[in-house]
């Protein structure tokens, strides 16, 4: 065998024994780190700070109740006040929140109460046949919700309002001016309670946005969903809603 032959026989060892050891060393300190068989880690997801709802969307009227005897209802008896002697039954959703409001008859007390009542459907009216108020933390539970709407006014202050306003109302929001310390002293009123998750619905509306059109208001409105078995934390949902001048 001539020099050259046997130098060409030797070459392929070379490269299998070099390339043995390349590898050994990558599996080392110094090279790549070696593949484990621990499971990896699972990252904490960012919490949400608020939901958001397109512009008219969050609230939703709910389907009517079945005509007949109802029993064990919750709900918001006489929001707006003396004389109002509707009964608001509620529940949240897939982020909506569906009500309908029943005109009563046998329900007599002072109105905004959280109440448990029995009784009639027939078609918009409930005949009462006994009822009862809540028995929840009404100062409490304000207060919870008081602290969430102060912890998420900057949020709400720098919150892009026209990526939820409608299409034809986008231009108009983009104007309005945030405001982190008058977000904080929008006042809460009792707006609902949600019979899904039996808690808490408190409503704020901010100052109104820039006006488009003559007769059109706007507002930025949060609801602010509190539990009073303190199970579940304060949740905040941001929407915007108004009316029409006729």
């Amino acid at each position: 065998m001539t020099r050259q032959t046997r130098a060409a026989a030797v070459m392929p060892l070379l490269l299998i024994v070099m390339t043995a050891l390349l590898l050994a060393g990558c599996g080392g300190s110094q090279g790549l780190a070696p593949v484990s068989s621990q499971p990896l880690v699972a990252r904490t997801r960012v919490p949400v700070l608020f939901h958001d709802a397109a512009e008219t969307t969050f609230l939703q009227p709910a389907e009517p109740l079945t005509d007949g005897p109802a029993a064990n209802l919750h709900g918001l008896y006489g929001s707006s006040g003396a004389g109002d002697t509707s009964l608001g039954l509620c529940r949240l959703e897939g982020g909506q929140l569906l009500c309908r409001q029943y005109a009563t008859t046998g329900l007599d007390a002072a109105g905004p109460l959280l109440v448990e009542a029995s009784g009639e459907v027939s078609g918009s009216t409930f005949s009462v046949g006994n009822w009862q108020p809540l028995d929840w933390d009404e100062a409490g539970q304000r207060a919870v919700a008081q602290a969430e709407l102060e912890t998420r006014a900057a949020e709400l202050a720098s919150y892009q309002w026209d990526a939820i306003a409608r299409p034809d109302y986008a231009d108009s929001t983009k104007w309005f001016k945030g405001d982190e310390a008058r977000f904080s002293a929008l006042p809460l009123a009792l707006y609902a309670y949600d019979m899904a998750g039996k808690r808490i619905i408190w409503r704020a509306q901010g100052w109104e946005f820039p006006q488009q059109e003559h007769l059109v208001h706007r507002y930025p409105v949060v609801y602010i969903v509190t539990d009073p078995a303190g199970k579940k934390p304060p949740e905040v949902y941001a929407t915007i809603e108004g009316y029409v001048e006729e």
